[in-house]
Order: C-alpha cells, then sequence, then structure tokens
C-alpha cells in the first residue's frame, strides 16, 4: 500500500502487534505483527 499525504495516511481496521501462537508446546508463530486494511468504492467485477 502506497502512503498518501500525512493527512490521508490509511488507518487499519485491524492491528497485531507480537502475536505469538503455539500448536500443543511447538511454536507456530513467534512475535509476528500484521495491520489489515480495508478497501472502500471497489466495484464488484
Amino acid at each position: 500500500m502506497q502512503a498518501g499525504p500525512p493527512c490521508c495516511d490509511p488507518e487499519p481496521l485491524i492491528r497485531v502487534a507480537n502475536l505469538s501462537l503455539h500448536y500443543g508446546k511447538k511454536p507456530a508463530l513467534e512475535n509476528v505483527s500484521l495491520d489489515i486494511y480495508t478497501i472502500k468504492n471497489v466495484s464488484p467485477r
């Protein structure tokens, strides 16, 4: 995603930081961070 002017930078719908996930005793994800954005005004094809 490209950054726009400071007034128009998109804000994430969901922000997760430092997520760790284990499957049983085994780590599946360690220290993962992610931002999820929505796309508005998109016409269906």
